[in-house]
């Protein structure tokens, strides 16, 4: 995808006083008057504390420097979905650059993503680079809950990002894609916030918070949408399906499987009723396309080509589960992922799109 952004108006920064420069300690709060992705990214830039020195107001967005792999945060402009205003906001971090073995960086990328906190690795065959990108979309009742959510996944994002950099290179090739600020230069102490994970695994060292009445209620409300084919489950997961052409796709919540690394969660299966195993690269093109796409659905996880059927996965760390974000916004992002794949996004992927 082309990073194509429209420049910040005099009047969003007028909208938005402070942007670019160091602002007093306090907590982030959303911004009235904004549409809805601007209003996420305002967001993000208090909340992350990012401050002028490290980093540059870009289109819609700004880049900056945690430590030396640069994070962009930027929102689409925002179109109309019968009568409501959505935006689509981008959360992306820079990890590989120069990467030589194609089929290895698609094997080793594909095995990560099975583990993926909130972003999807990112292959770009043709510039050679791997990037964490994650996106949501958002609408004025739901801003506030996109802004936390992406909050977290964006600081997990750039805390792990020279750790998953630096896992892939012995099989891709390639070096960090490091960069400095234009004018600051290169950062000399690393961002208080790659400290977060310390916090997500603490979080994530309680028992699931999604578990319990939240999985009851969920459960409670998918039987009753018309579109759900089936849904079954107890306090610990519900499995539903969906229509899928002529078949159906099944979608699994569960709260006892456990990250090895940020802990108790949720994680979030969407299986596509396609015969036969796919191919690693039909995963990469996938996600991909996404990226691309109108899908209506949050990229919060990644597409498997490893898996025995076509499969997206999602997890959910616990400290997610504090934003504003819950199961039933899991379940309906897949569920809009699954229509959106049985009206075309299967058929463009296998295209080779």
């Amino acid at each position: 995808m082309t990073n194509v952004m429209a420049t910040w108006t005099e009047q969003d920064v007028g909208s938005m006083p402070g942007l670019g420069h160091d602002r007093p300690r306090g907590g982030a709060e959303i911004k009235p008057g904004l549409e809805p992705g601007l209003t996420v990214v305002r967001y993000l830039y208090d909340n992350s504390r990012v401050d002028g020195q490290w980093s540059v107001l870009g289109e819609r967005g700004y880049t900056w420097w945690a430590d030396g792999l640069a994070q962009r945060v930027w929102a689409e402009p925002a179109f109309d979905d019968d009568g409501i205003e959505i935006g689509r906001v981008f959360v992306e971090t820079d990890l590989l650059r120069g990467v030589s073995d194609q089929e290895a960086a698609a094997d080793s990328v594909d095995s990560m993503n099975a583990m993926t906190a909130g972003s999807a690795l990112i292959i770009d065959p043709q510039a050679g680079t791997v990037r964490s990108v994650a996106s949501m979309y958002a609408h004025e009742q739901t801003a506030e809950m996109v802004a936390r959510s992406l909050s977290v996944i964006g600081a997990i994002q750039v805390a792990e990002a020279e750790q998953r950099a630096t896992m892939l290179m012995p099989a891709v090739g390639g070096e960090l894609n490091l960069s400095s600020h234009p004018q600051s230069g290169v950062r000399p102490e690393p961002d208080e916030m790659l400290g977060l994970l310390a916090l997500v695994r603490m979080s994530g060292q309680e028992s699931s918070l999604w578990a319990g009445d939240q999985m009851e209620l969920t459960l409670e409300q998918l039987q009753r949408m018309p579109i759900v084919t089936l849904a079954s489950g107890d306090a610990s997961g519900v499995t539903l399906e969906v229509p899928y052409g002529d078949a159906t796709a099944m979608i699994q919540l569960e709260t006892d499987w456990e990250h090895p690394s940020l802990g108790a969660g949720l994680v979030a299966r969407l299986s596509l009723p396609d015969g036969g195993s796919p191919r690693v690269e039909w995963a990469a093109r996938l996600n991909r396309l996404e990226l691309e796409s109108l899908t209506r659905s949050h990229l919060v996880g990644g597409w498997l080509g490893s898996a025995p059927f076509p499969m997206f996965v999602s997890f959910c760390p616990n400290m997610l589960a504090r934003t504003g974000m819950d199961a039933i916004n899991v379940a309906l992002s897949m569920m809009g992922r699954a229509r959106w794949m049985a009206d075309g996004g299967q058929s463009a992927v296998r295209a080779g799109n």
